[in-house]
């Protein structure tokens, strides 16, 4: 049992606001989501390995770019006002 009282570890630095706790519970459901689908591929029946794999390897490449985006935020929002600011005259 955690000493209390319990402190969330803090949020990484994001270019918006979210609650600790929602975000360290999107974090849990996404670990839940890849030790499911993990285990799915280990327990597979040989030959629908692939498929499991080739789920596993899309999960993992889903995770990284969403964390490439977290971390490039403002850098992608200032690439996207740029190209847009003829259109939309930001």
């Amino acid at each position: 049992m955690p000493p209390l009282p319990f402190n969330l570890p803090p949020v990484p630095p994001l270019p918006f606001y979210i609650h600790p706790l929602v975000f360290w519970s999107i974090v849990l459901v996404i670990g839940i989501i890849f030790a499911v689908v993990f285990l799915r591929f280990l327990f597979a029946p040989p030959e629908e390995r692939t498929g499991a794999l080739v789920i596993f390897v899309l999960m993992v490449v889903g995770v990284v770019a969403l964390y490439a985006i977290a971390l490039n935020a403002p850098l992608i929002i200032y690439h996207f006002k740029r190209l847009t600011h003829p259109i939309f005259r930001w």
